[in-house]
């Protein structure tokens, strides 16, 4: 039995490490993980820490309490936590769950992503692709052989595959989704609002917002950001239009308006990219 962890099985397994300063600042890393075998009264219950984590159920019944909701993870089934919330998990079931504390790089922007459209319990089609990503890098950690930029590149991938489930790479499937998007694409020239958007398809602006985020990996503004900028890539290219013209034809309020957007999505004027050789 691990000390301090009453229900901790005495096959279980824990490996720490200490990532290095440029992992610290430039990757994704894990810095303590395991594989855990356990039976109630096995329970952890923290209010705060600066890390998140993730499980990957294998046997057994596990219940998680997190930002005000209790759930159950079934084998098969990730958990994702923001550890900075107050949470408490534990066993319900005896069972097993490989386990690792990360951070870094865009552990915040991703968690959160897929927290807005799945929650913190998350159905994965291929469970066996992530049990074995992870097993990679709990190996590592317990040979003490850490490779910091593998490590990296398998947690990205991780977040890749959850998040590659839960929009269909960008899916249309959905008709509602495909009129709004239908809806957008017919007036991107014009100003049109979310609540216009989410009327187009007879929904209410709050549960049209989530359901298009959930799809399109991005809100409405940002898809009729794209679609617009896109249009005006178009345009650059194969006509002599002002960038007035350009800006009132795509849809934006000025060509100062334009412009800014242009920089701030591609990190070049519109101007710049116009002169550009392929």
């Amino acid at each position: 039995m691990i000390e301090n962890e009453p229900g901790v099985l005495v096959d279980s397994k824990i490996f720490p490490h200490v990532p290095s300063e440029f992992a610290r600042r430039n990757l994704f890393y894990a810095h303590v993980g395991g594989s855990y075998h356990c039976a109630p009264p096995y329970r952890v219950q923290r209010d705060y820490l600066e890390s998140f984590i993730i499980f990957l159920i294998t046997d057994g019944l596990f219940a998680v309490e997190y930002r005000d909701e209790q759930l159950e993870a079934r084998p098969g089934q990730i958990v994702l936590l923001d550890c900075k919330y107050p949470q408490a998990y534990w066993m319900i079931k005896t069972g097993r769950f490989k386990w690792f504390h990360f951070s870094g790089n865009a552990s915040q922007a991703y968690l959160d992503l897929v927290y807005s459209g799945r929650g913190m319990v998350i159905d994965i089609a291929d469970p066996n692709r992530i049990d074995q990503m992870i097993d990679e890098i709990l190996q590592m950690m317990a040979q003490d052989l850490v490779d910091e930029h593998h490590a990296s590149s398998l947690i990205h991938q991780i977040f890749a595959e959850i998040l590659s489930q839960q929009t269909g790479s960008r899916s249309i499937s959905d008709p509602v989704i495909q009129g709004a998007i239908q809806f957008i694409d017919s007036h991107r020239s014009e100003s049109i609002s979310l609540e216009q958007i989410a009327a187009s398809v007879n929904l209410s602006p709050y549960y049209f917002l989530r359901l298009f985020k959930k799809h399109m990996d991005a809100t409405p503004h940002e898809y009729l950001t794209q679609a617009r900028l896109k249009q005006a890539m178009h345009l650059l290219r194969q006509t002599r239009l002002s960038l007035d013209a350009i800006a009132e034809r795509c849809g934006f309020n000025s060509a100062t308006h334009f412009i800014r957007s242009f920089r701030q999505h591609l990190n070049m004027t519109p101007g710049q990219y116009r002169q550009l050789k392929f």
